[in-house]
């Protein structure tokens, strides 16, 4: 399978795309909050504390599957570790290949500052994208499967519920 601009291009599944740019969106915020605007780091602080509280003591709730080698794959295997996660299919038209060129590049960035972190791209098609799919795609983008995992083999229920029971656990309070 090659993928070229012509198929990037195509606006098929394009429902999986808007929700997909929120979640980017929304990740992009917390991150932004948690490292420039919180109290914690100097930021302005709203009279009487922040307004949202953040718990990051729970574990991440539980995704298994496969990853791009048939290997088993949990989220509960990275507990403890610093990793970075992206909602992909490999037969996306426009978000998906530049959010992974985008990890891509951010591994090497990684991998340059000597930064023990490990990369986790989910796919939101498993049907469709069974691990010989999904290497190929990350193979594509010159990822190194070393630290960054591609991962399929779950229900597309599971996935789907997956970031919202996260970001849910993470505004708990």
């Amino acid at each position: 399978m090659v993928y070229s601009e012509v198929n990037c291009l195509k606006f098929t599944k394009a429902y999986v795309s808007v929700p997909l740019i929120i979640l980017m969106v929304i990740l992009v915020g917390l991150v932004l909050w948690l490292t420039v605007l919180s109290p914690q780091t100097g930021g302005s602080q709203q009279e009487g504390g922040p307004a949202v509280a953040i718990s990051f003591d729970d574990p991440v709730p539980t995704l298994s599957g496969v990853n791009q080698e048939g290997e088993p794959f949990s989220t509960d295997d990275m507990n403890g570790e610093v990793w970075v996660a992206d909602f992909i299919f490999t037969n996306c038209p426009d978000v998906c290949p530049p959010m992974t060129f985008n990890m891509s590049r951010l591994q090497d960035k990684a991998k340059e500052a000597d930064l023990d972190v490990t990369f986790v791209s989910f796919s939101v098609d498993p049907t469709r994208d069974q691990p010989e799919v999904l290497k190929e795609f990350g193979e594509t983008f010159n990822a190194d499967f070393s630290n960054w995992h591609f991962v399929t083999g779950y229900s597309p229920e599971e996935v789907k519920s997956f970031p919202r029971t996260l970001l849910n656990q993470l505004f708990k309070n």
